[in-house]
């Protein structure tokens, strides 16, 4: 009978024991979870912050500078941890490599990358690991980059028959050689490609699914052309530079153009900061009258002596990088970063600004060897065959902008 007595008050103090350590286990976890920033709002998150004016990583750093170098977002309904030191990031693409090895799944790579079997979309696995070698072994490795040399220098040289055009037929150089062995290789994709087309219309077809060769097509029958090639001909060129033209041209396609655009974007910072900064701008053009000179071009075999040249670069990509928001990556497992704690399906982005990470992880860029090559060559051919100034005495805008 006392027991009875005495049990709703038992009953009470397990209770209470019971609530004491759920807030004391939900206290915590709050410790060991990551800040999140301020102003989400429901089901889209932060996702309002980025969509303003101002480039998403000045957002993101700008709260970094509130909060601290490691915090998280929510973007719509997945949590993003976003790092912005060095040492978090080391712990991110070292200690926890092979952690964050994998990609998000996202509708644009499912439709736009293969159903995810674009490199730089693959999740983390075998086939990543296959394509993988092939791409930095066969494709883009430094022995290949090493036999494709020649294709890179022709590109944009000066061709003797150009200015003399009855020398055409010595071929000085072999450049119409190289030229028409390019031209042959890419004739025949573009041949395929318009065959496919023919058989396609022959076959039937739903006009609503008509792409630019199926528009060339129609209205080449019924156009008759007066002179010029003949329409298959007209047809190929004309999709060829469109196709081209127009994958450079939309943002949504970026991230299929890496190699192109991110070495434009760092071209031109280069360029602007050299045209603000005259002094570096001089040294850069003295270090290649020591090692070229004047009496010839600037061959790629000298970029190994440009030491200043591939300082400036790296600066350049540290001070602006193309990509300011590195690739998200997927975490596979629960690991800790900068003491905090990470679950498992979680996204993982960086800011640089402080420090390069292009070469760092499992997901590194397999084309950096290939981008720094083109970017040395072309920066010093520019420095080295014009003077470049401002025309003005007002310094360059550097301020980053979505424009």
């Amino acid at each position: 009978m006392d027991y009875l007595l005495h049990f709703p008050d038992a009953l009470a103090a397990v209770f209470a024991l019971l609530l004491l350590l759920y807030y004391l286990s939900r206290n915590r976890r709050k410790k060991k979870a990551a800040p999140e920033a301020e102003g989400a709002w429901p089901l889209i998150g932060h996702l309002h912050l980025l969509g303003g004016p101002q480039p998403p990583h000045m957002v993101l750093s700008n709260v970094a500078d509130k909060i601290g170098p490691i915090f998280t977002i929510r973007m719509g309904m997945h949590i993003t941890l976003i790092v912005s030191n060095w040492e978090t990031a080391k712990e991110c693409l070292t200690t926890n490599d092979k952690v964050f090895a994998t990609r998000p799944k996202t509708i644009f790579t499912e439709i736009m990358g293969y159903n995810r079997s674009m490199f730089g979309f693959i999740p983390y696995g075998p086939y990543w690991r296959q394509v993988r070698k092939i791409a930095t072994h066969e494709l883009l490795s430094n022995h290949r980059l090493e036999m494709l040399k020649n294709v890179r220098e022709i590109r944009g040289r000066f061709v003797p028959a150009d200015a003399v055009p009855f020398l055409r037929w010595l071929d000085i150089g072999g450049f119409e050689k190289a030229m028409m062995k390019t031209a042959k290789e890419l004739d025949h994709v573009v041949e395929v490609w318009l065959n496919e087309h023919k058989e396609k219309r022959a076959s039937g077809f739903n006009q609503e699914e008509e792409d630019f060769m199926d528009l060339m097509l129609n209205i080449l029958d019924e156009t008759e052309i007066v002179e010029g090639p003949d329409s298959d001909t007209m047809n190929k060129a004309t999709c060829l530079v469109i196709s081209v033209s127009v994958l450079s041209t939309y943002h949504f396609l970026r991230p299929l153009l890496a190699a192109s655009d991110t070495t434009t974007v760092t071209l031109t910072w280069a360029l602007s900061l050299l045209v603000n900064n005259p002094e570096a701008r001089k040294k850069a053009q003295s270090e290649l009258d020591v090692h070229v000179g004047r009496e010839r071009q600037v061959q790629e075999s000298d970029m190994k002596n440009l030491i200043y040249h591939q300082a400036i670069l790296k600066e350049t990509m540290r001070l602006y990088p193309a990509g300011p928001l590195s690739l998200p990556h997927e975490s596979t497992e629960h690991c800790t970063v900068g003491g905090y704690k990470y679950r498992q399906a979680r996204d993982f982005s960086s800011i640089f600004g402080k420090f390069i990470m292009i070469r760092n992880g499992r997901r590194m860029c397999p084309g950096i060897s290939f981008a720094l090559q083109v970017m040395q060559l072309t920066l010093a051919k520019l420095l080295h065959g014009f003077d470049i100034e401002n025309p003005s005495d007002e310094p360059i805008d550097m301020t980053e902008s979505m424009d």
